[in-house]
């Protein structure tokens, strides 16, 4: 499977240029990045301290079957779909070296809306290769699952370079993981599924229908999971409670202030990527796998890091990613919804080693960049983000102090100040000085998340990570003259309309 794990890696050169262009032309088409918060001086971390405080963030444990005190409330399909929208909004194909430190002179390849360019690329009209009619093509067929029969890899074609079969999708970074390798599929079968219950409906009817369905579980689904509802009920009281409107509940935004559609840095390389805290170790993928490793440093092709072909006994039985009712018996260590891990200050071993494949030349150079958390750092530094105190005194907030900015995974049953085995967890100013009072922004979030788990009970985004996310959210969706807010009188087609969700688009595509 040479194609598992040959693939141009995270952060080396130009990815995704095929898939710049919106299936609309008449849209201003390529995005912009920004700043939400200005005129703060940059702080910069010694390169080994920010590699310290990665490698603190790293945990230990390896894949597991059963109740795991690092788990959240809701399944790890929220992991994926989360990352499949980070992959709709914003892509920023610039390596460490190519890293701008000025936001505004970088190109966001993505368009910067809700807009799903990520899966249908330039539409049937111009990249007709996807299609079939105005249906998707899908690939082969994987083997056969009970809860998952008619699974489907993606349509793929050989290169000329070395032969891995590449995924033939909108945006390619959408086959960097087995899982959102099959989430696109399951998108695509969503598609295809509206275009059968609903005949005589044009492509563009139907691709409306699909991103109204999409913005849906975005908003009244996924939000609520991974921000707090005080923050969101801030925003609008309309995003938790989908019995009510947006027309007498407009999105009140008092940080994102653009008059086009902008990705703000603190979004993209901050408070967004708390999806990385949130990844399990490995996945059981269907009843014939063991635990599977996300990445396996020390033989990728073991991993569930795609990029070309994976075994086709991987299909996935989204009923052990979250939960679609679809369950005959009680669930069992081996047979469960593996939920995702809680938001908080941790990340799983195997993002700490991260394989060659996925880390690429830059790390052979720097082994440091084989750790996930360190390059979302530096990345952040290399980009003059503000820090977590600034960005909440500019919002008005009360920063956290050192002492409550903890550096360990958020488990049930222990103080705030525990580790695992009952010894006081880090705090970031033990892992060096420079940090007194300043603590990069995606630690920041993170540790105010694991914080609410301890003072409010969920691992939810707080006051600062929770607005930065909502209003983005938000904000790009009132930019779109299309979107479920600036068309509030529009309800899902599918499932029941008041708690539609990612869980009905699943069973809705399974159907398909």
């Amino acid at each position: 499977m040479a194609g598992h794990t040959t693939h141009q890696p995270h952060g080396s050169g130009i990815r995704g240029l095929n898939s710049l262009r919106n299936i609309d032309s008449s849209r201003d088409l390529d995005g912009k990045f920004g700043r939400l918060f200005k005129g703060f001086n940059p702080t910069h971390f010694p390169e080994e301290d920010l590699f310290k405080l990665g490698d603190a963030m790293t945990g230990a444990d390896g894949p597991k079957d059963g109740a795991d005190p690092e788990e959240s409330d809701f399944g790890s399909a929220y992991t994926y779909f989360g990352q499949f929208i980070d992959h709709d909004l914003t892509f920023d194909p610039s390596s460490f070296q190519e890293q701008q430190s000025d936001p505004d002179g970088i190109t966001d390849f993505r368009t910067p809306r809700f807009d799903l360019d990520n899966l249908y690329g330039r539409g049937p009209g111009d990249q007709p290769y996807l299609y079939d009619g105005i249906k998707f093509l899908l690939g082969d067929k994987l083997f056969l699952i009970e809860r998952n029969p008619k699974a489907r890899d993606l349509a793929r074609s050989a290169t000329a370079f070395d032969g891995t079969r590449r995924a033939i999708i909108g945006d390619p970074r959408n086959d960097e993981n087995v899982i959102v390798s099959q989430l696109q599929g399951m998108m695509q079968r969503f598609h295809n599924h509206l275009v059968d219950v609903n005949p005589g409906m044009s492509f563009s009817e139907v691709n409306l229908e699909v991103r109204r369905h999409y913005q849906w579980a975005a908003v009244h689904d996924f939000l609520p999971k991974i921000v707090h509802g005080d923050v969101l009920n801030a925003i609008s009281p309309a995003i938790a409670d989908a019995t009510k409107s947006f027309k007498p509940n407009p999105p009140h935004l008092k940080i994102y202030k653009f008059s086009t559609p902008i990705m703000p840095v603190e979004f993209s390389v901050a408070a967004y990527r708390l999806g990385h805290s949130m990844i399990r170790p490995g996945y059981r993928v269907n009843e014939f796998t063991p635990p599977l490793l996300i990445f396996d440093a020390q033989n990728p092709t073991n991993g569930l890091n795609a990029f070309g072909d994976f075994p086709k006994s991987w299909g996935i039985d989204w009923q052990r990613f979250i939960d679609l009712g679809l369950r005959s018996t009680p669930e069992t260590d081996t047979d469960r919804v593996q939920r995702a891990y809680k938001i908080d200050t941790s990340v799983v071993l195997p993002l700490g080693h991260l394989p060659k494949s996925v880390a690429g030349s830059e790390a052979t150079a720097d082994p440091h960049k084989f750790n996930l958390g360190f390059r979302n750092l530096l990345r952040g530094q290399k980009l003059l983000l503000p820090t977590g105190q600034d960005v909440a005194v500019s919002m008005g907030v009360v920063p956290l102090p050192d002492d409550k900015i903890i550096l360990h995974a958020a488990n049930d049953g222990s103080a705030e100040t525990d580790g695992d085995d009952g010894a006081k967890a880090r705090t970031i100013v033990d892992i060096s000085q420079s940090f007194v009072g300043k603590c990069p922004l995606w630690v920041y979030i993170l540790a105010e998340s694991r914080r609410n788990f301890y003072l409010k009970g969920r691992a939810c985004l707080g006051d600062v990570g929770g607005r930065i996310v909502g209003e983005v959210f938000l904000g790009l969706l009132k930019q779109d003259p299309d979107s479920i807010v600036n068309n509030p009188d529009w309800k899902p087609m599918q499932g029941a309309v008041l708690s539609f969700g990612l869980a009905d688009i699943l069973k809705a595509a399974l159907a398909g």
